[in-house]
């Protein structure tokens, strides 16, 4: 059986090849690596030029791949591996609840049908043909982490070790003690080689490289996260007794303990000069008295009141949103942080005459793709999603101008948003500059999720590992986060205050002069 497609390498970037081969050669007691790579540069194009070199090297004995990755990344997949791997069987485990039940059926035979359909499933039967050895060509197969445990079951069940396994979006897997966590740990303890991809590694502070880490190599690492965290980072005492990890304490060794294991390089760095200019642009927005307020008063409020305040400042910035999309008067992208500002600001564009759709996260996946899909062809000028819903593998780059009518408490998220539209991701001949256009309020709440935000950014920044325009991001807002005395000027009490105070010295200095 011939795994390699003829002249393979000439369909990958030589960078792509690099990754490949890094990604390959595994170094003693470790079981993955995990690729770090700017949004945009093709990390499941160098995760496939892997699989193929080692074909290509004899390292994989099972013409078996096993993927996973998000629901909304799988045709993703699919659509690189055609592209990419001429001949590669691609199987997918299908919809999580493909069978229903038959008016015409009883429970019973309800029952047995699902559970026919189960263990007859197509991927069930891939996976029982490489443990026998008649798969005839190569195959990859890849769903959404829903599908990682029921997959390990079957491979446990057959007593077979894979040879390669894929976890794309790696990030998701920060959490230790979360059952999608745990089953990877699995799958990887029961595999040769595996290659974890993310352009995010680090989602809210520096220490989620933890699990990362240990899913790698968990005989370099201890397992116990706070264990490892004193090796590099303050452990401090919450409310006297609730420990928590706080900041940095020793970057360098951060940095050379995890370069074996976890590494990637920008877009820029990857692509140089072939990438236009990405701005950033900030639009204040006036918000009414009850809302403004010093930062420092601001930051002294609990978070559930802040959250509040952040909600009713949205709804100030819809007429700026407006405003952007009738002056661009071109194909935008708008996000915001929540389900019904979303759908409240769509509706207001499309009443306004900008013609608008909306994604969401109560969509279905494949009725949010549809959604998507409609707007690349030219449908509606807008494109209008919430940031948890539309920030990973969607393509939006009909647009070259996005807009943020809100901040997000996560850094990450921000990225990933704004790398929908990235350079990195237009075709190469079709390339062109973007704009991302923040809307921020005058001596609102903005203030102090800017701050948290810059932190965040500030501490993953230097680390050893590459965030996609994280120092940019954090150079744009840090700003925000300076103009707390400017601020304070517009509190109307600090204003009449500071209005008397000046008044009296004024009286006084007259005074001591005989003019009064």
């Amino acid at each position: 059986m011939s795994a390699l497609p003829p002249n393979w390498r000439d369909a990958f970037r030589g960078y792509q090849l690099e990754d490949a081969e890094w990604l390959t050669s595994l170094p003693p007691n470790t079981r993955a690596r995990c690729l770090t790579n700017g949004l945009g540069t093709g990390k499941t194009s160098s995760a496939l030029a892997s699989t193929l070199l080692a074909f290509e090297r004899d390292l994989i004995e099972q013409p078996l791949v096993v993927g996973f990755t998000t629901a909304s990344s799988v045709h993703d997949w699919r659509r690189e591996a055609e592209k990419r791997w001429p001949g590669l069987r691609f199987v997918m485990p299908g919809v999580k609840k493909s069978v229903t039940k038959r008016k015409s059926e009883s429970a019973e035979e309800f029952e047995r049908r699902k559970q026919d359909a189960h263990d007859n499933a197509e991927w069930r039967q891939l996976i029982r043909d490489a443990a026998s050895g008649k798969l005839d060509r190569p195959a990859l197969l890849i769903g959404d982490y829903y599908w990682t445990e029921q997959i390990l079951d079957l491979v446990i069940d057959l007593g077979i070790l894979l040879d390669k396994a894929l976890f794309d979006e790696a990030h998701l897997l920060k959490k230790a003690s979360s059952g999608r966590a745990r089953s990877v740990r699995s799958v990887i303890a029961r595999t040769r080689n595996t290659t974890m991809l993310t352009g995010t590694p680090v989602h809210n502070r520096a220490h989620d490289l933890h699990n990362l880490l240990t899913l790698c190599a968990p005989s370099a690492f201890p397992a116990n996260a706070f264990t490892w965290a004193r090796n590099y980072f303050h452990i401090k005492l919450k409310d006297g007794n609730y420990p928590y990890i706080a900041d940095l304490k020793d970057k360098p060794r951060l940095i050379e303990d995890i370069k074996p294991f976890v590494a990637g390089r920008t877009a820029a760095e990857l692509m140089g000069d072939d990438l236009p200019a990405r701005t950033f642009q900030l639009k204040l927005v006036d918000v009414p008295g009850t809302v403004r307020m010093s930062p420092a008063k601001m930051r002294a409020k609990k978070s559930e009141e802040v959250d509040a305040l952040l909600r009713e400042t949205v709804r100030h910035k819809f007429e700026a949103a407006l405003e952007v999309a009738r002056d661009a008067d071109k194909p935008l992208v708008l996000y915001t942080y929540r389900r019904e500002d979303a759908t409240k600001l769509a509706a207001f564009l499309n009443k306004n005459g900008v013609p608008s759709l909306l994604a969401t996260g109560d969509l279905t996946n494949t009725a949010r793709d549809k959604v998507i899909e409609r707007w690349k062809l030219g449908e509606g000028m807008a494109l209008v999603c919430t940031m948890d819903a539309v920030r990973e593998s969607a393509t939006l780059t009909r647009a070259d101008l996005m807009v943020f009518v809100d901040l997000h408490w996560l850094p990450t998220v921000l990225l990933q948003c704004q790398g929908r539209i990235d350079p990195a991701r237009q075709p190469a001949d079709q390339r062109r500059p973007v704009l991302y256009v923040y809307l921020v309020t005058k001596g609102g709440p903005d203030e102090v999720v800017a701050e948290v935000v810059v932190e965040k950014l500030r501490e993953a920044s230097g680390v050893g590992v590459k965030t996609e325009g994280g120092d940019r991001l954090a150079d744009f807002l840090a700003p925000l986060d300076s103009r707390k005395e400017v601020q304070k000027a517009l509190d109307p009490q600090e204003v009449m205050a500071s209005l008397v105070d000046r008044l009296n010295a004024r009286a006084n200095r007259l005074a001591d002069l005989g003019m009064l």
